[in-house]
Order: C-alpha cells, then sequence, then structure tokens
C-alpha cells in the first residue's frame, strides 16, 4: 500500500499518477531499518514507481480557481489560501485540525472540509459539520493579546463579506480580521490574521 512514500520524476511518465492507498509495483533498493523499538522494518531507498497508479495525475501548475461573487448560505464550499513565498498556485485548504493555535491545511481537496455560510444579523456565521453530524462554528477568539481561529460548538463571530477581497472579515477588538497569514511569513497554516499586515487570505473554492 502507498503509504507516507515520495514518489521521484520517474512517476511522471506514468499515465495514472499513484495516489495513497494504491497498490504499486516499485523498484530499488530494499534495506531493513531498525525502529525506535528494535524491529526491523523493510524499506526503499531511491525507489522508482514503475506501475499500478489509479489515481488522475495532477497538472503542474494548474492553480484552483476561487469563486467568484458573494458565495450562498447552506452551500458548500472550500476555503484555502494561497500562500505565495511558498508557492503561487498551491493552494492550503482548512483541514479541520488544530497545530497548536493555529488551524490546520492540507493540499488534498478531497481532505479538506466543507464550509457553508447561516444568515446571521448583521451578516454570516461560518461553520463546518462534524463526522456526527453536528455544527461547528468557526469564530474569531480573542486569547490575551492574541486572536485565534477556533472550531466551536456556538457561534460568537458574525463575518461580513469584503467585495474587494472576495472573502469573510469580522471586526475583532476595533480591528480588521480575515483568516491568512502575514505576507512576511512562509507559514501554511492559517488564523486570523489583520487586514492591515496586507497577507495571504483564504477565499472560497467550490466544495
Amino acid at each position: 500500500w502507498l503509504h507516507n512514500v515520495i514518489v521521484s520524476k520517474h512517476a511522471d511518465a506514468m499515465d495514472n499518477f499513484p495516489q495513497v492507498g494504491d497498490t504499486v509495483t516499485m523498484y530499488g533498493v530494499l534495506v531493513l531499518y531498525t525502529n525506535p523499538e528494535g524491529e526491523e522494518i523493510p524499506e526503499m531507498k531511491n525507489a522508482w514507481c514503475l506501475s499500478g497508479g489509479t489515481g488522475k495525475r495532477q497538472t503542474s501548475g494548474a492553480a484552483a480557481k476561487p469563486i467568484t461573487g458573494t458565495p450562498k448560505v447552506g452551500v458548500a464550499y472550500k476555503f484555502g489560501m494561497v500562500q505565495k513565498n511558498v508557492s503561487s498556485t498551491q493552494v492550503y485548504y482548512l483541514a479541520g485540525g488544530m497545530n497548536g493555535y493555529y488551524m490546520e491545511t492540507t493540499t488534498d481537496v478531497n481532505a479538506a472540509i466543507d464550509l457553508y455560510l447561516e444568515e446571521a444579523a448583521g451578516g454570516y456565521y461560518l461553520y463546518t459539520v462534524d463526522a456526527r453530524g453536528d455544527k461547528l462554528y468557526i469564530n474569531m477568539v480573542v486569547s490575551g493579546t492574541h486572536v485565534n481561529g477556533a472550531y466551536q460548538a456556538s457561534a460568537s463571530t458574525v463575518y461580513t463579506w469584503d467585495a474587494e477581497h472576495q472573502t469573510l472579515v469580522a471586526t475583532v477588538n476595533d480591528e480588521l480580521y480575515w483568516f491568512g497569514t502575514r505576507n512576511d511569513k512562509s507559514y501554511t497554516t492559517v488564523g486570523p490574521c489583520k487586514i492591515s499586515y496586507e497577507g495571504f487570505y483564504c477565499m472560497f473554492y467550490e466544495g
């Protein structure tokens, strides 16, 4: 089973690029790796993936495009950021977990969570749905001198639509925030970020 394998450039010649879960034929040097528990685990070094891929190969340089116009209430979307200090095309989508105070992302759109808008007085709430079917609202929460993102059972942040930037914004402590990161960082996690930083921010993509 293909798992945590870095596929070499030779896989580019395959018609069907391997995906996680595929059974593949590998060519390389087989060695034994001793893990911390003292078990010998076979692994391959500098292996080539020869055949067996079933997934659709991604086109290099092709960028996903955000939707245009205001997203609709109750429709599933992905919410992602292009971090131009890392890549000019790759989208980092919200994945639903937390990395410390920051919200985890994924580059796999199929692994990204679905986000929805809900009408609220003066704007919108933003939420996802967990595995049990319960709503988890995505709030901006003040923690000391910081503003953090949080997945919570009740809504506390009202967002408005910024038509110029095509994203949601919220006022926290008299300042405007969006979800993203600063323009002088190479973070691929997401959090509430002041618009005044003019950084990279999340937009809506088709769900």
